[in-house]
């Protein structure tokens, strides 16, 4: 089993989920984070009055997948996630090495 983490536009969920389900991935933990990384924040305009945030609002997505799912699932996260712009996506792949569900008690890749 694979944990994959992707860090991507907010804007961005919903086109992931609908690509992701296409191949069997419904399972996916999403949460907004505030990143602060390499680009420094952005300059806003609010109301004529230009701020700088330095943080950029993101969506993490985090889900646990099947080994032969996982360079599907990356490469749809690739895909779909691309911009042309500063604070571009990430994927984290980790290897998982057990799961359970706590109330069935099923385990691995039942347990997903």
């Amino acid at each position: 089993m694979k944990k994959l983490e992707a860090i991507v536009e907010p804007s961005g969920v919903e086109g992931l989920k609908e690509h992701l389900s296409g191949i069997g991935i419904d399972g996916v933990t999403v949460t907004e984070i505030r990143d602060f990384g390499s680009s420094g924040g952005r300059t806003l305009v609010y109301r004529g009055v230009r701020f700088d945030a330095p943080y950029t609002v993101q969506a993490k997505l985090e889900m646990v997948v099947a080994d032969e799912k996982a360079d599907g699932a990356v490469a749809i996260l690739r895909e779909a996630a691309k911009t042309d712009g500063e604070g571009e996506a990430r994927v984290f792949v980790l290897s998982l090495e057990d799961a359970s569900r706590l109330r069935t008690a099923k385990k691995a890749a039942a347990a997903v």
